[in-house]
């Protein structure tokens, strides 16, 4: 598959070492291949929300897209991504910023084709204030992965369950953050 011939874009993935849904080849080219088909790329400007190490760029850019833009907030990550996208593309196809999401979602007067946000949305106790940003920067498609509440029993709930003890993956192996976060069910 895709992302076995490209290690680098997860065995430099801190996320590898999680317990629960680890960074894999597998995992990497499940999520793309659903979350970012080549059809809903191709020709396309995509937008990355909380592109960690830009294993979404590298995807998108292959499947066609003409640009990529990432936005990262932790530095280590965001240094690791511009020397990985530099090995495979041309600086004029992808642009990576350091930034809070919400923050870039707010400044940013650019739209993009596609806009994804996969695996970040936990992170923001406003989820609805998230979402709205995020529409406005969307002239297509809009995609969101997302971790939902465990008590989700049906998947047409509306539940936003606050989750007091959060992990949130840190660019560090042996450090993660703990804090507050929102995880919103399909149907929210």
């Amino acid at each position: 598959e895709f992302f076995a011939h490209y290690p680098e874009f997860f065995s430099q993935d801190s996320r590898r070492n999680r317990a629960l849904a680890p960074v894999t080849a597998l995992t990497q080219d499940r999520k793309h291949r659903e979350c970012a088909s080549s059809e809903e790329v191709r020709g396309k400007t995509v937008l990355d929300l909380g592109s960690c190490l830009a294993a979404t760029g590298h995807w998108v850019l292959a499947q066609g897209a003409l640009h990529y833009t990432g936005v990262e907030l932790q530095p280590g990550m965001v240094e690791v991504s511009r020397q990985l996208l530099s090995r495979h593309w041309p600086q004029d196809r992808w642009q990576i910023h350091q930034q809070d999401l919400v923050e870039f979602l707010t400044l940013s007067q650019e739209t993009w084709d596609v806009v994804l946000i996969l695996g970040s949305l936990y992170a923001f106790l406003d989820t609805v204030g998230v979402l709205t940003r995020l529409q406005a920067r969307a002239r297509e498609l809009i995609v969101i992965e997302s971790t939902y509440p465990h008590c989700t029993a049906e998947p047409r709930s509306r539940i936003i369950e606050l989750a007091r003890r959060q992990q949130i993956n840190s660019e560090i192996a042996a450090h993660d953050w703990e804090g507050a976060a929102a995880r919103p069910s399909p149907g929210a």
